[in-house]
């Protein structure tokens, strides 16, 4: 987990390709940005690139991994879908902590 990264919506820019890709996983802009309403949501450094994060956090009922890239401070979405079993074991572990 990356302590103090701070990742805000206002910062999140959503482009016409990353929310046509997000709904084929059944996800919409709005289920994005509420999970940042939700104080136990996780960032988790990216595996592939190291200017890209993965957030863990609810949507109601959902649990949802939103993997964003920073530039200059800013962050671009770049995919959103229901979290795998293992992603929801994360944030389990980190919720009753």
């Amino acid at each position: 987990m990356i302590q103090g990264k701070n990742i805000v919506k206002s910062k999140i820019r959503c482009t016409s390709s990353s929310l046509e890709h997000i709904q084929k996983h059944g996800i919409l802009k709005g289920h994005v940005m509420e999970i940042f309403t939700d104080k136990q949501r996780i960032v988790l450094d990216g595996k592939y690139a190291k200017n890209r994060y993965r957030l863990i956090g609810r949507c109601g009922k959902r649990i949802l991994s939103v993997v964003v890239a920073e530039d200059n401070k800013k962050f671009t979405l770049v995919t959103a879908r229901d979290a795998s079993k293992e992603e929801r074991a994360v944030y389990r572990k980190n919720k009753d902590v």
